[in-house]
């Protein structure tokens, strides 16, 4: 009976560590940049990867808020690409695989208060996982506060294991 109690004992214990020592490999969500020389840093995230099957095309959306209102969003549109979402940068003035940058200044209930015309940049994917449906990759753009010569510069723009909705039609 005894020596059946520590083979129990040393089971559990090995079950124990086991478990213990299973590696995590779930990193958090991050968005961030340096938008005129100010860190910039997402503290809610939105992603939706749109899925035209009847034209062969993807449109990915990222939108990050910050705690002071202030949101970037990221789209890639790729027609004709039979629905897949490259690992590559795609630029502003790509008129086939093109990206959209946007930043502008919200309200508490989400509305824009001062908008941005980009002017120049780029995203660049590089991860892309169809399985747990995450993307990550850089960006970087200036625009232009609409109606005047004011730019802005966005740098050092990161975003990590963003998890999209997966939307077909």
């Amino acid at each position: 009976m005894r020596f059946s109690t520590k083979i129990i004992y040393l089971l559990f214990l090995l079950g124990i560590l086991a478990t213990g020592c299973e590696k995590d490999t779930q990193t958090n969500p991050t968005m961030s940049a340096i938008i005129d020389g100010v860190a910039w840093h997402s503290i809610e995230f939105e992603s939706v990867l749109l899925d035209v099957e009847s034209q062969n095309s993807i449109r990915l959306d990222i939108i990050g808020t910050s705690s002071d209102s202030k949101r970037i969003k990221l789209s890639i549109e790729c027609p004709d690409n039979d629905g897949i979402l490259k690992e590559t940068t795609y630029d502003i003035n790509d008129t086939i695989n093109g990206a959209k940058l946007q930043y502008c200044v919200i309200d508490q209930f989400g509305i824009e208060l001062i908008d941005h015309t980009t002017e120049e940049g780029s995203i660049t994917i590089d991860e892309y996982d169809v399985i747990d449906k995450t993307v990550s990759g850089t960006y970087s753009f200036k625009s232009r506060v609409n109606g005047t010569n004011t730019f802005l510069q966005v740098k050092n723009g990161e975003f990590d294991n963003i998890e999209y909705t997966l939307i077909k039609y």
